[in-house]
């Protein structure tokens, strides 16, 4: 979305099995602030599970580090902000990109899953019984970016583990990290663990880390009473 005088390029990455639709209001919030939005649809997103199990960490990373190259010939200041694996693919990107991207925020972004602890397999649980207008089932519903199948939990299977390779590899490069840095965490977050935030911190060296605690958001939902904390803590660090 274009616009004349603006502040800068804000990239928006989904994360694993996501899509676009969750930053459709964050999008708008922040073209109200003066910048141009972009957000990326990854590899192997938007279709079929199928399609979803042959895609690879090397090509969601090639296809951020494309767009951002391709940005840059037309925008001087850029931000990305990430969702889930989205945020590790903009680390990535920073770090690999000197000088292209200037800043990078996250939202739920693992360096160390919850997925399989009671808590997580309890909320999941509940997404069961929730009816598709509930809130919370609503916008997992609307978040998804593989298409139902019999088979997706087995599609899945590949692309899990390109998942644990892009969280290591992420660990890896956050000392070389040199933009300023923010992130947003929820201790109810059912599959990015709260402990993420301890190993971003101490990852980060010589960088500036702001960072918002929330408490009764999931990950991929977050309830209108934090909305308006998460939407500041995003507008304050792009200003």
């Amino acid at each position: 979305m274009e616009q004349n005088d603006s502040k800068g390029l804000v990239i928006f990455i989904h994360g694993f099995m996501g899509n676009t639709r969750l930053f459709d209001s964050f999008s708008g919030l922040v073209r109200q602030h003066g910048y141009i939005t972009e957000s990326l649809l990854l590899p192997g997103h938007g279709g079929s599970s199928k399609e979803f199990s042959s895609s690879t960490f090397e090509q969601w990373q090639g296809h951020v580090d494309a767009e951002i190259l391709r940005a840059s010939e037309g925008a001087a200041n850029i931000l990305l902000v990430g969702h889930s694996m989205g945020g590790l693919l903009a680390l990535n990107a920073a770090s690999r990109l000197s000088g292209h991207v200037h800043g990078v925020f996250l939202i739920a972004s693992p360096f160390k899953l919850a997925a399989f602890s009671p808590k997580a397999n309890l909320t999941r649980l509940k997404y069961i019984f929730y009816r598709k207008t509930h809130p919370v089932k609503a916008a997992f519903l609307e978040n998804g970016g593989i298409r139902f199948s019999p088979f997706v939990l087995l599609h899945m299977i590949k692309p899990y583990f390109q998942l644990r390779k892009c969280m290591r590899e992420t660990r890896d490069r956050l000392p070389d990290i040199s933009v300023p840095v923010a992130a947003v965490y929820s201790l109810s977050d059912e599959l990015s663990d709260v402990k993420s935030l301890d190993i971003l911190r101490n990852g980060l060296s010589g960088v500036s880390l702001e960072y918002l605690l929330l408490s009764d958001s999931l990950h991929a939902y977050f309830p209108p009473h934090e909305r308006p904390a998460l939407n500041r803590t995003l507008i304050d660090f792009l200003q």
